[in-house]
């Protein structure tokens, strides 16, 4: 069977697909926030908050120039310290004349060639005390600059943290599924192979649970044939155990009576002679049939090689069943209804089924009752029928191996067997239904 998974389905175009969906979300979600940002920046800073920030570093200034005693000539200083606050650009005026300024620190050049300064009105002008007498600065605070920055870093901060959430929830569902697959891989090692593999997607990993759901079921299956074929090599010991006993009783029987002298005459020596030699043959034939049986399986296989007339079969057998049983004891009513119509029929089904027949009478029947043996003839077939009252004294319980054995043989030949048991009247009914 193929796997192969569409490419549009691939692990990899499904990882790139979360990739970009991440992307557009955290983008999206960076966007947001820097119009919330700005909007929120634009209600904070205002011009309350510039001047306020203003007056903070031109103190700071004020200390610093005290503190170190400082020119508006000490060009190095001022600029360093300038520098060192990293949000402002200052000038230094004195007598209308520009004589510092951070932007450009060779404003030397321009003192120099005597510029004058330009006031505006927007600039705000201080008035500080250096150490060569007072001066006029001016501060431009990149206050708002700064601001937005710090937003920009968080905002990217929180996009990043979005965009990896996502990526790492996405991954996670593979990676729980791979765990899943891990954890019903453990359940099929433990040996529960109804358990079904979970298939979900269209990716690598569904065609590979697919594949492993695939091979349970088969091994299942292999599984269970291989129950089968034990179950059936079992039975198929058993029920020949139980056919090759049926002519060893009979034999024991037969060699028993000629051991004890009880017969009549050299005529039934070689009358019990000949018996015993049938049942010898016959003990051969279900040897040399073994094989035979072990290839039938559990149902086997349609077997009926013998066509005669419903008499001419089944009338023998029926007077020796009869005759056997009052050897054995037993009294015995015989009842016929032959017509002219033809049966197929397996010759060494119908001798093993009587045989069992006969067997299990013997053995469960009750001898001081009588034994009905009838054959009827109906409009579809011939019904065989032998019936007996089980014995009180002989509760031997039957694991009923030999009707196994006569319910199978039949269904071969198309017939069937039913049986009736009840208030201890065993009834067996054989049908064989006309060519």
């Amino acid at each position: 069977m193929n796997y192969a998974t569409n490419k549009k389905h691939s692990i990899y175009v499904e990882l790139i697909r979360l990739l970009v969906i991440a992307f557009l979300i955290s983008g999206a979600f960076f966007a947001l926030l820097c119009y919330g940002g700005n909007i929120m920046l634009n209600m904070y800073y205002t011009d309350e908050y510039q001047q306020q920030k203003d007056h903070e570093y031109i103190a700071k200034m004020q200390k610093e120039i005290d503190e170190k005693d400082l020119s508006t000539k000490d060009t190095d200083p001022l600029l360093k310290w300038v520098k060192s606050q990293r949000v402002i650009l200052v000038q230094i005026y004195k007598n209308d004349k520009l004589v510092f300024d951070s932007e450009y620190p060779d404003v030397q050049e321009i003192i120099d060639e005597e510029t004058e300064i330009n006031y505006y009105d927007w600039q705000t002008y201080y008035e500080l005390t250096f150490a060569d007498g007072k001066a006029y600065v001016s501060v431009f605070g990149l206050y708002q600059y700064q601001m937005m920055t710090y937003m920009t870093i968080t905002w990217l901060f929180l996009s990043f943290a979005l965009f990896f959430c996502i990526v790492i929830l996405g991954i996670r569902r593979t990676m729980s599924y791979i765990h899943t697959l891990c954890e019903e891989i453990g359940i099929l090692e433990g040996g529960d192979l109804n358990y079904e593999i979970t298939v979900r997607g269209k990716n690598e990993l569904s065609s590979l649970a697919k594949g492993l759901d695939d091979m349970r079921k088969a091994f299942k299956e292999k599984t269970e044939n291989e129950a089968r074929i034990v179950k059936a090599n079992k039975k198929l010991i058993t029920e020949m155990s139980h056919d090759l006993r049926t002519p060893l009783t009979s034999l024991m029987i037969y060699s028993e009576l000629l051991s004890q002298g009880k017969y009549d005459g050299e005529q039934q020596v070689r009358e019990y002679a000949e018996k015993i030699n049938k049942k010898t043959l016959k003990m051969k034939q279900l040897t040399d049939h073994l094989f035979e049986y072990a290839l039938l399986g559990e149902n086997g296989i349609e077997k009926a090689d013998f066509t005669g007339g419903v008499r001419e079969i089944f009338y023998d057998v029926l007077s020796d069943i009869c005759a056997y049983l009052e050897q054995n004891g037993f009294k015995v009513s015989f009842e016929s209804d032959w017509n002219e119509r033809n049966v197929c029929v397996s010759e060494e089904y119908i001798s093993r089924i009587f045989d069992n027949i006969a067997s299990n009478i013997v053995k469960y029947a009750d001898p001081d009752k009588s034994i009905s043996v009838s054959a009827v003839c109906g409009d579809s077939g011939v019904e065989l029928r032998f019936e007996n009252v089980c014995s009180d004294k002989n509760k031997t319980e039957s694991n009923n191996i030999g009707i196994g054995n006569i319910k199978s043989m039949m269904e071969q030949m198309k017939g069937s067997c039913r049986i009736y048991n009840d208030n201890n009247i065993f009834n067996i009914s054989l049908y064989f239904p006309y060519i």
